[in-house]
């Protein structure tokens, strides 16, 4: 699993990710954003698997996959908890996010295209992104 960092941003919540391989840098960016909208209490719940497809460039990849994945808490409460990219598929394991037990942060109402790039330099992957909250 890649590296995840919060960085500043004026009226949003951004983070920065790198990682070894687009692939981890895709699972890290979404177990990211997940940090960014709380953090569960213990687990021991039913695990769900849903399984996607993300195609287009770097960037067009990544933005969907992170709103499919935000997509998912905010249709199904499914807190996204492990993520596996394997080329054009995604499968993303989640357990249901129970308010009164789990510590919510912040409400992310998006993924902006804003400042929104990835980049490989000597085989390493980054990516900066902003959530509109």
């Amino acid at each position: 699993m890649g590296r995840v960092e919060e960085i500043e941003h004026t009226a949003d919540r951004a983070i920065r990710v790198e990682a070894e391989s687009l692939d981890d840098l895709l699972a890290t960016a979404v177990i990211g954003m997940f940090a960014v909208i709380g953090r569960l209490a213990a687990n021991g719940r039913r695990e769900r698997r849903h399984e996607l497809e993300v195609r287009g460039d770097d960037d067009t990849r990544l933005r969907d996959l992170l709103r499919a994945a935000l997509g998912l808490f905010d249709r199904d409460a499914s807190f996204v908890t492990a993520v596996e990219i394997d080329g054009a598929r995604a499968t993303l394991r989640a357990v249901p996010f129970d308010p009164s037990r789990d510590e919510f942060h912040t409400e992310i109402k998006g993924v902006t295209w804003h400042g929104l790039h990835v980049r490989e330099r000597a085989g390493r992957w980054t990516a900066e992104i902003v959530f509109d909250v």
